[in-house]
């Protein structure tokens, strides 16, 4: 997929939980005309607009712009949260 692409596959995702695409717009003093063409893919913000977007919607740029289709990076040498606690919950009692 093209960045424009996914950049419109994330802002839908991120709309969804939201009352309406309209309201977002509002909300981030975007222009609801330029939004739908970020939605559509057919171009993508400037640094400031896509610093604004991430912010508003609580995640990095890098996370915007991501294939939607690969799973989320994990930090470096950290199991996911999810195997993490899944390894405490069958791990044997400790000797006493």
């Amino acid at each position: 997929m093209s960045i424009r692409d996914n950049l419109a596959a994330n802002l839908r995702r991120l709309c969804k939980d939201h009352a309406s695409v309209s309201a977002v717009c509002r909300e981030l003093g975007i222009n609801r005309t330029q939004f739908e063409r970020y939605l559509q893919g057919q171009t993508v913000p400037n640094k400031a607009t896509a610093k604004l977007i991430c912010d508003y919607f609580r995640i990095d740029e890098a996370e915007l712009y991501r294939d939607p289709g690969t799973p989320e990076p994990t930090a470096p040498g950290l199991p996911p949260i999810s195997e993490s606690l899944f390894t405490q919950m069958i791990r044997p009692p400790a000797p006493s």
